[in-house]
């Protein structure tokens, strides 16, 4: 329990401390306040903290900054994080967090400054998605922060946030990524309707091996994704975390039967190289195969538009949400449901054309709708049959 000592300092003037013992060192803490009844107001709320089982945070843990904060934070999380996801991470803690409030301490970081920063970066034109994952790292470092007891409270929750604009995503019809495969160098057409039919992400295609093509089981096993950071080529698993198994349709069975049958035998062979036998970056085949097909073809679209091909293509099919999302890796059907489950233009022209074939064939069925005159006439004369049966 707390308790209250007076103390006289050297030029007579009078202090009082609040103490209490720290649940988790045993270790004995203090804190010291110009009047009585402010220590023992304080003891009040370490009481009420100790026996919710709640940390109480040290006068000192107020003078740790936001950059040690940070640091201890993504030091405890880096290693659970893909690759891609840590370097993004860390990018945004030396770009955007730092230089902003890195030296503030911690018993001076109030809501107001989270918020102004945040303010501060959607006015220098960041974008939304950006500042949000900004947002996300420093709220989860002092959510860590909050649960050590080195902060009583987060002030980076409830902060209001840029919305982000919800676009519908580009995607292409069978004939069009037909007409951009076929503007692509061999062998790289088949990379394209791999993409744009199968629904493979760009890293897993880059990263896909002879052992995982099984033409007899007609079933592509998704195990690798293959990721650049920093100029270095970087294997891992697919941003699901997780393996998955993708039907091979049957118009690909006979391409990457010929395909696989220019490539080395060996089991780690990759599928897709670079010109000088080396795994394919992302920069380099946008640059050179992919913007050269979209220039020659007239369309501008990102590589990822052939992956939403396919899901979109899954989704108009009629295909469960469910499949979809086993079909795609993605976490969740709600998830899939949200990303393809959008609808286009073309998507509202198909439902009034059913609406209007069901028009006409309801149209021209034999009419089966009494009129309201001759319902009433039938439910006065029923009514009338009842009361004469009860007479």
């Amino acid at each position: 329990m707390a308790y209250v000592r007076r103390r006289i300092l050297a030029n007579g003037s009078k202090r009082y401390e609040c103490c209490w013992r720290d649940a988790i060192t045993r270790q004995e803490r203090s804190k010291s306040f110009a009047r009585k009844v402010d220590a023992e107001n304080f003891g009040k709320l370490v009481d009420a903290d100790l026996l919710r089982g709640l940390a109480v945070p040290a006068p000192a843990d107020g003078l740790k900054t936001v950059a040690q904060v940070v640091g201890r934070w993504f030091s405890v999380h880096a290693p659970t994080l893909k690759p891609k996801t840590a370097h993004s991470y860390e990018n945004l803690i030396t770009s955007r967090i730092l230089p902003a409030l890195g030296q503030v301490r911690l018993n001076r970081l109030r809501f107001s400054d989270v918020q102004s920063w945040v303010s501060v970066m959607a006015a220098e034109g960041l974008s939304a998605s950006r500042i949000r994952q900004a947002h996300v790292v420093l709220a989860s470092a002092l959510d860590l922060a909050a649960r050590d007891g080195v902060i009583a409270a987060n002030p980076a929750r409830g902060v209001t946030l840029p919305g982000i604009e919800k676009r519908e995503r580009p995607w292409l019809e069978p004939a069009m990524i037909e007409t951009l495969a076929d503007a692509c160098p061999e062998p790289y057409p088949l990379a394209v309707r791999l993409m744009g039919y199968e629904g493979l992400r760009w890293g897993e295609l880059a990263a896909l091996r002879r052992r995982s093509v099984d033409l007899l089981g007609g079933r592509l096993l998704v195990r690798e994704n293959l990721v650049e950071i920093g100029g270095v080529l970087t294997f891992g698993t697919p941003k699901s975390g997780k393996p998955r198994t993708v039907p091979i349709l049957d118009h690909m069975v006979e391409p990457l039967e010929a395909h696989l049958g220019s490539i080395p035998s060996s089991p780690t062979t990759l599928v897709f190289v670079g010109p000088r036998g080396a795994p394919l970056r992302y920069s380099w085949w946008r640059r050179r195969v992919w913007d050269k097909a979209c220039e020659a073809t007239g369309v501008d679209l990102p590589i990822h538009a052939l992956r939403h091909s396919a899901g979109k293509a899954l989704a108009n099919s009629g295909v469960p949400a469910v499949v979809l999302k086993s079909f795609m890796g993605h976490a969740s059907a709600a998830f899939s449901i949200d990303v393809y489950g959008h609808v286009s233009a073309d998507d509202l022209d198909d439902a009034a054309a059913l609406l209007s074939a069901y028009r006409d064939r309801s149209l021209a069925a034999p009419s089966r709708v009494t009129p309201l005159a001759a319902r009433d006439a039938r439910g006065i004369a029923a009514g009338s049959r009842v009361k004469a049966r009860a007479r």
